[in-house]
């Protein structure tokens, strides 16, 4: 009898229902494991501006330890090539190549204007501790390592960067993927990059503070003041 019953059609959608479920949960697992405290998602979310972009479909680091959210191909290779022997004179790895330990992050904020040469700010937690880090303009033909320690803020670097999730760093999609975001040729470019949980992100504003009337540039604004001291407004 009870043999029976396992050959019906009826227990046997079930079990395949079953299996449908398991499948699905293990796929949105392997698609977005970038959940921080059960909370945050290392992911660009669906915003109020129109998107003209997939969100990224995540790949694998050459070396199969992380995986990478890149919305715009093009521009995170310039990105690459551009910062690569600044980045490189500061002692500082390629990001994007390796995942960190567990519970570690890093976060880098490059400023890039097209008149003058880069700085960064770099916030990084590693084995619980952090530290903040500038990497200050070079002149040109300058070859000192220039990378100064950056002072803890007031309410602490966690607290700091919380008040960073909470403003958007971890998921405001990059400038080019939305419709009503005009490219300024001169001026400021703003570029993060973001090492956490086994997941990679880079993304990039261009003169975000001209582009106030839309809501995404109007936090990254927010978030270059916060972390450059700037005035918002």
């Amino acid at each position: 009898m009870k043999n029976s019953f396992l050959k019906t059609p009826m227990f046997q959608s079930l079990i395949a229902s079953l299996l449908c479920g398991v499948i699905v949960i293990v796929l949105f697992r392997l698609h977005f494991p970038f959940k921080q405290n059960g909370v945050t998602m290392l992911m660009p979310k669906i915003t109020s501006s129109v998107r003209i972009c997939p969100l990224p479909k995540p790949k694998l680091s050459a070396d199969e330890t992380l995986q990478l959210l890149i919305e715009h191909e093009d521009s995170f290779q310039w990105y690459v090539a551009y910062t690569k022997k600044r980045a490189a004179m500061s002692g500082l790895r390629e990001l994007h190549k390796s995942a960190l330990p567990v519970d570690d992050l890093e976060l880098r904020v490059w400023e890039l204007p097209s008149t003058l040469p880069p700085q960064a700010f770099v916030l990084t937690r590693t084995n619980g501790k952090w530290q903040g880090r500038l990497l200050r303009r070079m002149a040109e033909g300058e070859t000192h390592n220039p990378t100064l320690s950056q002072p803890e803020p007031a309410i602490g670097w966690e607290a700091f960067w919380k008040n960073l999730v909470k403003d958007g760093i971890l998921t405001l999609p990059h400038a080019l993927c939305l419709r009503d975001y005009d490219i300024v040729m001169d001026g400021t470019a703003y570029v993060v990059e973001i090492n956490l949980n086994g997941a990679y992100r880079f993304y990039g504003y261009g003169s975000p503070q001209v582009h106030q009337s839309i809501p995404e540039p109007d936090r990254m604004w927010k978030i270059v003041c916060t972390i450059f001291s700037y005035y918002y407004g």
